[in-house]
């Protein structure tokens, strides 16, 4: 009876360690979130070769979309031989906020209330550029807001 209770134990500690820290080992995704421009120039450094597995949305061009996902390709060429160097990247082509007229995510999505900050923003830049040489923080926030939203314009 007691080697019933011992196993009993050691079994629900087994399965809440498992609950409280997982079964498996997960690994970050390198590219995710950065744009397609950024990415292909990360995979450039490492001598590879970036592909477009998938794109949704045409809102933004190529170099500015958002990497969803990346893998290592693991396809055969016409030889049998691996492809490598080649990377895998999902883009995400849609605006991070939806306007008017054109799509893009939600303002209650993760990203969303940054998105509309930094276009409310961007749209008082473009009325007085001046903004900008009002501090390092405000050059700072222009050099990253402008070339984003691409509703102003901000040379350092």
């Amino acid at each position: 009876m007691k080697c019933i209770e011992r196993v009993s134990v050691l079994v629900c500690g087994v399965l809440l360690a498992f609950t409280a820290f997982g079964a498996g080992i997960a690994s970050a995704d390198p590219y995710a979130g950065k744009t397609y421009a950024q990415a292909a120039a990360d995979i450039a450094k490492r001598n590879g070769t970036p592909i477009v597995a998938t794109m949704s949305g045409n809102q933004l061009a190529k170099d500015d979309c958002i990497v969803i996902s990346g893998t290592k390709s693991i396809f055969l060429d016409s030889s049998g031989n691996a492809r490598r160097g080649e990377y895998l990247l999902n883009l995400n082509c849609n605006r991070t906020l939806a306007t008017p007229g054109h799509p893009g995510g939600s303002l209650m999505s993760p990203g969303g209330p940054k998105a509309k900050k930094d276009d409310v923003f961007a749209v008082k830049v473009a009325k007085d550029p001046t903004i900008c040489d009002r501090s390092d923080a405000y050059a700072k926030r222009c050099a990253r807001v402008c070339p984003e939203t691409k509703l102003c314009e901000y040379t350092a």
